[in-house]
């Protein structure tokens, strides 16, 4: 077993040398449709109205082969299996997107709220009720509910924009005043049940939701008092500006910058608009009073200015107008917000003002392709999306299904010429990863209980938790680059969080949820302190992945078989011929070992390719 051991480290300190391996080109057939008909004749029958067979090819139909079906399915989802590959190879990516728009699972609080109310049941069956009443449970079951979600529910396009949304309107349990479940989750459920909305009442609900106004300060922002030397804050106004709508420089739609006479980049806005927007973000504060944690306030009329904490924070702010400040304010390009209106209105006419700004379509469209399909798009691909933004067809702005529908129907984004162009592809997040493997093989237990501590999903070194951000500006910059891509004028944003340590720590956590296992977890409580912790449940009711399939294709197909069905599975056939001649080494030698088990082979074989410059980089 030593023996087999050392084999096994070695192979694996191999594994991560395979990113300057061989990554040369390779024949991939993508898909046919989307205007790649030259030389192809089809016909059906019946033709029906709207089905006729020419739609296959001329762009109106999107029928992709295996390959595609799973690169695409990698793109839009949290993971898929090998079944939903399949499926989409017979309906066609339109079709599938279709029934994805019209899908909606479980809201986010709601799912929060039902574990925190099975977990509190347990902790008061174990340690007695009035405990429960002591427990400070900080923001931990919204990741309980998101690992939930990812794995039990099939509205996976939704989940997969929404949490791309929440690396662009960001809001972060690292900041304490939001770590609370009620309120990360009530916040969440706005870029989950909004993520194919309108991206203009998006804007809207997120400046009024708690906790973005505590994130960015902008709840109990008071008016100007120059007695008190007191003005309101800036933060929101700039952020808003900064990183929700329009950027720092102006842009032409294809995302590059315009310039002026003398050729340098053309601000947005300057500290006299940050100032003018501070304004219009003034006067608000909480809704109604938490009658459940302070019900002494019963019947005494909300207030301004109170405490964040006496507030109920599920609910949206309120005006309150003695506290918004009066008089004109003077948006970008002097566009005047007349005196005398109601706060509200100040508000509204900012977010049309900011909305109706010619940078929002390239500059959220540029955000939403590095986030959802790769980190160096060309210019036009921007302007195309941008274009969707700014008129979904039926001239309506901002309708964020078009946008999505734009992004992943893009010819850059599934026409296989562009799969081997070296500034294609992203590199996977980490959450994703473990998302992907969660969902790709089917991992399931008998209770149907899947609340994952992200501690031991992601482990502590990854840089990256659901909602947990070190800063409003996300676990990464969009405008990143490590050298080797900065030196071909290319960025690389997930590599930032890419170093010794969080490559360790993914080695680790792979190896760990395949060997190991991830399991649900129980609620308990530290009597000393009451913090909400949580320990592995009993092996009766541990996450098993399937690899049945896996297995079949082992023994049936030998090493080649099962490398082959992972190839699809996990790396969408882009497995290069290097990383191909080390994995089969390893499954080979492993296979020959009559005292371990295929399914052994099997998941050190997965742990393999889920190390190879060809999965973690997702083209």
């Amino acid at each position: 077993m030593k023996n087999l051991s050392r084999k096994l480290l070695a192979v694996a300190a191999l594994l991560p040398m395979l990113i300057s391996s061989d990554l040369g080109a390779q024949t991939y057939l993508d898909h046919f449709g989307a205007g790649h008909d030259q030389g192809i004749t089809v016909s059906s029958s019946p033709a029906a109205a709207g089905t006729e067979a020419s739609h296959s090819v001329d762009g109106t139909g999107l029928i992709p082969d295996e390959k595609g079906a799973s690169r695409f399915l990698a793109q839009s989802t949290m993971g898929s299996d090998y079944e939903e590959i399949q499926y989409l190879t017979q309906i066609g990516i339109d079709a599938w997107l279709e029934e994805q728009f019209a899908m909606q699972g479980t809201g986010f609080s709601t799912m929060v709220e039902d574990i925190h109310n099975t977990a509190a049941a347990e902790i008061s069956a174990q340690f007695g009720a009035e405990i429960v009443e002591e427990v400070n449970w900080g923001g931990f079951v919204n990741n309980l509910a998101f690992w939930q979600k990812v794995i039990t529910e099939e509205d996976q396009l939704r989940q997969r924009v929404a949490l791309a949304l929440s690396e662009i309107l960001v809001v972060s349990q690292a900041f304490n005043a939001v770590n609370e479940d009620k309120v990360l989750s009530h916040y969440y459920d706005l870029l989950y049940e909004g993520a194919f909305g309108n991206y203009r009442d998006l804007l809207h609900a997120v400046s009024l939701q708690p906790a973005m106004g505590l994130y960015l300060s902008h709840f109990n922002n008071y008016k100007t008092d120059l007695d008190e030397n007191r003005r309101p804050d800036e933060n929101y106004a700039r952020e808003i500006m900064q990183l929700f709508t329009i950027g720092v420089h102006e842009l032409n739609i294809d995302g590059t910058l315009r310039l002026d006479a003398y050729g340098q980049p053309i601000p947005t806005y300057d500290n006299e608009d940050i100032k003018e927007f501070s304004k219009i973000f003034t006067g608000l504060s909480g809704a109604a009073w938490d009658l459940i944690d302070f019900p002494q306030l019963a019947g005494t009329p909300v207030q301004f200015g109170y405490n964040y904490n006496r507030y109920d924070l599920t609910i949206p702010m309120v005006m309150y107008e003695e506290q918004h400040e009066p008089g004109p304010k003077y948006l970008l390009n002097n566009e005047l917000v007349p005196a005398g209106q109601s706060g509200y209105q100040d508000i509204e006419d900012a977010i049309d003002h900011l909305f109706n700004h010619p940078n929002v379509g390239p500059f959220i469209g540029h955000k939403l392709i590095l986030l959802l399909v790769k980190s160096n798009p060309s210019p036009e691909y921007i302007s195309r999306v941008a274009a969707a933004f700014n008129n979904n067809g039926q001239g309506v702005r901002g309708d964020l299904q078009a946008v999505v529908k734009a992004i992943y129907t893009d010819p850059e984004a599934r026409d296989c010429e562009w799969i081997d162009q070296y500034d294609s592809g992203r590199l996977r997040e980490p959450i994703l990863k473990a998302a992907h493997l969660f969902r790709a093989f089917n991992m399931a237990n008998a209770s149907g209980r899947y609340w994952f501590n992200d501690s031991y999903v992601l482990g502590a070194q990854q840089k990256q938790r659901f909602l947990a951000s070190p800063t409003v500006f996300n676990f990464f910059s969009p405008s990143y680059a490590p050298a080797g891509l900065s030196a071909l004028d290319l960025v690389g944003p997930e590599f930032e969080i890419l170093d010794a340590n969080t490559s360790i720590e993914y080695l680790n956590r792979i190896q760990a949820s395949l060997r190991w296992k991830p399991m649900p977890i129980l609620g308990t409580v530290d009597p000393n302190n009451y913090q909400f912790y949580a320990f592995d449940m009993s092996v009766e009711d541990e996450a098993e992945y399937d690899f049945s399939d896996e297995v079949l294709a082992l023994q049936n197909g030998g090493t080649a078989g099962l490398i082959d069905r992972l190839d699809l599975i996990l790396c969408h056939g882009q497995l290069s011929a290097g990383s191909r001649v080390i994995v089969q080494d390893m499954a080979d030698t492993l296979d020959n070992l009559n005292w371990l088990t295929d399914q052994d082979v099997v998941e050190w074989t997965v742990y393999a390719i889920m190390l190879s410059p060809d999965y973690v980089v997702l083209r």
